[in-house]
């Protein structure tokens, strides 16, 4: 399912904080990333998702079980698999 969503290791690192009620900022901090970056980022995984609002998405991938996901395995898992 991540895959087909084109969900990148990133992306999903940034949805299982988001997931965890972390703000963007605190995202960012642990991210080593800034937090537009991290709002980009949201944005896009609602284009990929067809959700129009991050509180949806975010209750969504707790419900479809992505919150659940090792992002270790799902990294090697992606480097093994993407086209």
């Amino acid at each position: 399912m991540l895959l087909e969503l084109s969900f990148t290791p990133h992306l999903l690192r940034i949805l299982l904080l988001k997931c965890k009620g972390i703000s963007d900022q605190n995202c960012a901090d642990r991210l080593h990333i800034s937090p537009h970056t991290v709002r980009n980022h949201v944005s896009r995984m609602l284009r990929f998702t067809g959700h129009r609002e991050r509180d949806i998405m975010f209750v969504w991938a707790r419900n479809a079980g992505i919150c659940r996901v090792d992002v270790t395995c799902y990294e090697e898992w992606f480097s093994r698999n993407r086209a």
